[in-house]
């Protein structure tokens, strides 16, 4: 019967932009925190830090988050939106936020979670490969990652990384 998964990897599950694959070995802080949205999010790309927060009595994190500017630089990024079961999608089919000015899981930074992320067209990723973010890269959408260094991309990102190999306009892993 060639269609029985007999291995883990032999047919793993299909990945989605956003998902939490693996915790990692984060133990010592949960890997995903809630933030405010103050624009449109993708699941599966950066976050920036947008906005001080007026309201830490009510929202626990110190500022909001939003996608990706032009001018973003390493120290803006927050970390990966995770997706959510009630995602909507753009005119692309591309996973979104319902709205702004919402709480969203944001997986964090450092968190050592390993989430899944689009590889953008001609990019083929090897294990371990550095990680870059765009911010104004002119064929990778902002907010997506590659393995470079580019025009319109920041990184490489401390601390994370490419888990195992993926090709192009394929779902990739990073850890955090």
């Amino acid at each position: 019967m060639d269609y029985v998964q007999t291995t883990f990897t032999d047919a793993p599950g299909p990945l989605y932009p956003g998902q939490i694959v693996d915790s990692g070995t984060s133990s010592s802080r949960d890997e995903v925190r809630s933030y405010r949205t103050e624009t449109l999010i993708y699941p599966g790309r950066g976050v920036v830090k947008g906005t001080a927060n007026a309201q830490n009595d009510q929202i626990l994190t110190p500022y909001g988050v939003k996608h990706p500017l032009a001018g973003s630089v390493l120290a803006d990024i927050v970390g990966v939106a995770v997706r959510l079961s009630n995602s909507s999608a753009d005119a692309n089919g591309v996973a979104t936020s319902n709205r702004t000015t919402q709480m969203w899981p944001i997986a964090e930074l450092g968190s050592k979670a390993h989430i899944a992320a689009e590889v953008p067209t001609g990019i083929t990723i090897a294990d371990g490969d550095a990680v870059y973010m765009s911010v104004s890269h002119a064929s990778i959408p902002v907010g997506q990652f590659s393995n470079a260094a580019a025009a319109g991309m920041i990184g490489p990102i401390v601390g994370a990384k490419w888990v195992g190999a993926a090709a192009a306009t394929t779902i990739g892993r990073i850890e955090l």
